[in-house]
């Protein structure tokens, strides 16, 4: 037989009498009981057996370190959004309806009918005139310069300043 082949057999043979030899430690340990296992590592006294601290018998066993809790956390690459809080139902004591939460996106113009698109937080919406956003706000007019919102609990009307768009063939 080649030299290679024979220190791979040596190295397999190793190998597994270690894993033999490892299973009946295991075993033997599975057999005694805690007390057994602990009382092994004690020095032994007269007769042979193990000398125990006067009223104390602990057994120590490490603890997982705080981090290895989070090891198979799972973890998203997404940023986190701000969370978006609602606006609080509106009361007599309120004078007037809470500032607009959205943001102008810009305007879409489809069959003759405009459009805005709008965003509240992480939301996009895209309305036209007389749509109502959650029950909350309805767009009443879309000008270039402004959009007309009513604020629907109170019905009081807010309006949200736009820049008009950009027009080359002005």
């Amino acid at each position: 037989m080649k030299r290679r082949p024979v220190i791979l057999l040596v190295a397999l043979a190793a190998t597994l009498a270690a894993t033999w030899w490892a299973s009946r430690l295991e075993d033997e340990g599975a057999t005694q009981g805690p007390v057994q296992r602990a009382a092994r590592s004690l020095p032994a006294g007269a007769g042979g057996q193990p000398v125990l601290p006067q009223g104390k018998l602990t057994l120590a066993r490490e603890t997982w370190p705080a981090l290895a809790a989070d090891i198979m956390r799972p973890y998203s690459f997404r940023p986190e959004l701000p969370q978006v809080s609602t606006p609080a139902a509106p009361s007599a004591d309120v004078e007037g309806p809470p500032p607009l939460p959205f943001r102008f996106l810009g305007t879409l113009e489809e069959k003759g009918l405009q459009s805005v698109v709008l965003m509240e937080g992480p939301t996009v919406h895209v309305l036209r005139v007389g749509q109502d956003v959650d029950q909350r706000y309805r767009v009443e007019r879309i000008t270039p310069t402004q959009i007309l919102f009513t604020y629907m609990p109170l019905r009081q009307r807010q309006s949200l300043e736009i820049a008009p768009s950009y027009d080359p063939s002005r």
